[in-house]
């Protein structure tokens, strides 16, 4: 099935909830019950690689995350005359191990480790060349509000219903029926709960195992 547009999802959830006074806020109930989902969980069609960051000033050692960055998946992979998987550490441990990064005498070496802070990627050491690039694999965030022109809205080629019921719940809590709100919360998680776990079935692999027979 196609996804469906703004305007097609808007009047299938009209279907049930009947009002056409609250059009606006049923827009914006479907941009943030999106937005949820996504934060909450890594789906497959959100799923990206940059391969082309850089840091192209010497001295340097940070790199923006992109702006539509939602969940870094695995760790970032330096890319040049020694490739390597980078060392995820803490803010904290970072500052203690590389405490004059800003020097500017600072050492250089060969970077082998990061920590994500303030929306930016810290490398360390400080990298000794501005050719390496770095790629990280990671989920999109959406980036518009849902309006009736958007072409494809999200999760809807599949899980319609899902979003339907959870975009229900938001519109009922926000009107006040906390019981009519319950009532599609419920059955929302409850299907979303199966559309995480299709998810992970398409992306579990099988682990092979050897055995000594001693």
């Amino acid at each position: 099935m196609a996804s469906l547009t703004g305007l097609e999802f808007y009047n299938y959830i009209l279907r049930v909830f009947k009002r056409t006074d609250k059009e606006t806020e049923i827009y914006e109930a479907i941009t943030d019950v999106i937005m949820d989902i996504k934060l909450r969980y890594t789906f497959e069609d959100f799923k990206t690689v940059k391969a082309d960051l850089t840091i192209p000033v010497a001295n340097d050692y940070t790199i923006d995350i992109p702006v539509d960055f939602g969940h870094l998946i695995g760790d970032i992979v330096l890319q040049g005359d020694t490739d390597r998987v980078l060392t995820k550490i803490s803010k904290p441990k970072y500052d203690e191990l590389y405490p004059e990064q800003t020097a500017s005498d600072v050492s250089t070496g060969v970077p082998l480790y990061y920590c994500l802070f303030g929306n930016k990627f810290y490398i360390a050491p400080v990298p000794d060349k501005t050719t390496y690039t770095y790629q990280i694999n990671y989920t999109t965030e959406a980036e518009t509000q849902i309006i009736s022109s958007t072409d494809d809205v999200p999760f809807t080629d599949k899980y319609r219903w899902v979003l339907r019921s959870l975009v229900l719940a938001e519109m009922y809590y926000n009107m006040g029926n906390d019981v009519e709100a319950q009532k599609w919360e419920q059955r929302g998680e409850a299907k979303l709960g199966i559309m995480v776990a299709s998810e992970q079935n398409n992306i579990d692999y099988s682990v092979n195992l050897e055995f000594n027979d001693l």
